[in-house]
């Protein structure tokens, strides 16, 4: 346990303002029930990091119960709500509290940049930081520019999917039908009657 709270402390320190946030949270319980795999963890926050436990007497005064993907997806989610809703993850005991653990390590914002300088320099760590930022846009512009050629090709050269005007054309063609079929109906209803 000493060396996962070791790595989590140092992750943490990566982002000071993070680390004295969570002294906000001191003298409080969070249980962390991790379904898959099965993993039980207290974490107790502290200016400066986190203490973990994988045993606490006392009883908590929140839980956080879930599986690893799901709890990760919250604490990451603009809207940790959704997540909940949804039953992946479920919360009991103090929910304020599960809420400000949660938004205080969501908030972690680390720069790279810095961190890298300290072990390579601040002129390697520069260039290192220019090239994943241009990986990083070069990958986007390649997704989106992937996406419009392969729904072009899906459209236009296969004949595969239909053209946004061909699937309007579609709908406006059963909105047709349908008006006719009310119209048609209605006349054999009147000739019923007359009948």
């Amino acid at each position: 346990m000493e060396f996962a709270e070791s790595a989590v402390n140092q992750y943490l320190s990566l982002d000071p303002e993070i680390s004295s946030q969570l002294g906000d949270l001191e003298g409080r319980s969070i249980a962390i029930e991790i379904t898959t795999p099965p993993v039980r963890l207290f974490c107790f926050p502290r200016a400066g990091g986190l203490s973990l436990q994988s045993i606490y007497e006392g009883e908590a005064d929140c839980k956080i119960s879930g599986s690893l993907a799901g709890i990760l997806k919250m604490m990451r989610s603009e809207n940790p709500a959704e997540i909940l809703s949804s039953g992946e993850v479920s919360i009991t005991g103090d929910s304020r509290l599960a809420q400000d653990f949660s938004d205080t390590l969501s908030r972690m914002d680390i720069d790279w940049e810095e961190f890298l300088s300290k072990l390579t320099g601040d002129f390697a760590a520069h260039r290192i930081g220019n090239a994943v930022r241009q990986g990083q846009s070069w990958l986007q512009d390649s997704l989106k520019a992937f996406s419009i050629d392969s729904t072009e090709y899906l459209q236009e050269e296969s004949g595969i999917l239909p053209t946004r005007i061909e699937i309007e054309k579609f709908i406006h063609d059963i909105d047709v039908l349908r008006d006719d079929t009310e119209r048609l109906d209605a006349r054999i209803q009147k000739l019923e009657r007359t009948l």
